[in-house]
């Protein structure tokens, strides 16, 4: 009997070697960004996807470091060349790449039908579903709903398990915060904070989740710890702007008009942005308003909604005539191509001197004059047109 189990063991420990040599080889080649040499690797110590640790590290390797993916059933590789990007290949309309299909839920259930208390499969697989979500949601070859359901079955299994892991905390949070769970996304996002203090989308989201609890001090500690971890400026300047939103809400014009600013350097020319810094940078008198005005401006010259802005803006202000002048000066950096350009600002600018009570005679002639541009690129049934009728009463 001894014998027999000797035997066994050996064999067990045989099989076992070339696992971890595989895993560990596996390992090294990821290090030199050389994926495609890193699965073929994986993949020949194990082709038929019965070693769990390998299918795992497979699934974990084609989901992190994929050129190019096909719903996450199909994913293309390659071996980086030196300055080469991941993503710059994800960018790229063509390319050289090795396809692997690889339909990781359907492998890995297979696993756990003969090791159903493997919770590091669990892990994966709930991994599986958060990434198929984030990058297909619902362009993806199942429901969103069923998406985030078998997210947070799997991640729920690793974490009741034993398996602390932030992303799990996380996904669950973030399917709760979806829900509108706000108290549970709360418990569960605060968890991933405490089991990696640096990951930037679980304060970012926590932050989130206070903001719909009231709870502002809480999402400017949570905001501020997102801004401070996150390495992408887009996603900086997006904490920042929420932090800025929430002193705004509790009236600290001063520390809304430094975090919209922060966010404003981090990500120039966003309207929301712009147009917020633009008004408290006019409430608090500040220096830099004609600057931003101008910034503002320029964003969308042809859009009227623009104009509407700095209108409102102006009259709370009681800066009816500083608009003004705004208006005369671009009008004079104007040529006579910028035929749009012109009849937006004279027609704003007619607009502005009616509802200032200007004298009729003035308004009427920058009105005559939108309408001489405007009628030298419109068809009369323009809207532009519709909308001149109505506002200003016009009969002819």
């Amino acid at each position: 009997m001894m014998r027999y189990l000797l035997l066994s063991l050996l064999l067990t420990w045989s099989i076992m070697l070339p696992a971890q040599s595989a895993l560990a080889e596996a390992e090294r080649l990821i290090e030199k960004e050389r994926y495609l040499d890193a699965y073929q690797t994986l993949d020949k110590a194990d082709p038929q996807n019965q070693n769990a640790d390998i299918a795992i590290a497979k699934s974990y390797l084609l989901l992190d470091y994929f050129s190019r993916s096909i719903m996450h059933q199909l994913f293309a590789l390659s071996n980086l060349k030196p300055g080469e990007t991941l993503e710059q290949l994800r960018m790229e309309e063509a390319g050289s790449y090795t396809m692997v299909s690889f339909e990781v839920d359907s492998i890995l259930k297979a696993i756990l039908q003969k090791e159903p208390d493997n919770f590091k499969v669990h892990l994966c697989l709930g991994r599986y579903y958060h990434e198929v979500y984030l990058k297909y949601g619902g362009q993806a070859y199942m429901p969103e709903s069923v998406l985030l359901k078998n997210m947070e079955i799997h991640y729920r299994i690793a974490l009741n398990n034993g398996l602390e892991d932030p992303m799990a905390a996380y996904g669950i949070g973030y399917a709760k915060l979806l829900a509108e769970d706000y108290t549970a996304a709360i418990s569960y996002l605060k968890q991933s904070t405490l089991l990696d203090s640096t990951y930037a989308p679980a304060h970012y989201n926590l932050a989130y989740a206070y903001l719909q609890k009231n709870q502002r001090q809480e999402v400017i500690r949570s905001g501020r710890k997102a801004y401070n971890s996150y390495r992408i400026l887009e996603f900086k300047a997006d904490a920042a702007r929420m932090i800025a939103v929430t002193y705004l809400e509790l009236d600290s014009l001063e520390a809304a008009l430094h975090f919209y600013r922060i966010s404003d350097s981090l990500q120039a020319n966003n309207y929301y942005t712009l147009k917020t810094l633009l008004e408290l940078e006019g409430q608090l008198d500040s220096l830099k308003f004609p600057e931003t005005r101008l910034r503002f401006f320029n964003l969308a010259p042809e859009n009227p909604t623009l104009y509407q802005d700095l209108f409102s803006l102006h009259m709370a202000l009681d800066k009816a005539a500083e608009l003004d002048d705004f208006y005369v000066e671009q009008l004079e950096q104007t040529t006579s191509e910028d035929t749009l350009l012109r009849g937006n600002l004279y027609l704003y600018r007619a607009i502005l001197l009616k509802e200032s009570s200007i004298t009729e005679a003035l308004w009427k002639q920058e009105l005559e004059a939108a309408l001489e541009q405007f009628q030298s690129i419109y068809p009369p049934e323009h809207q532009v047109f519709v909308f001149i009728d109505s506002y200003f009463k016009r009969k002819d």
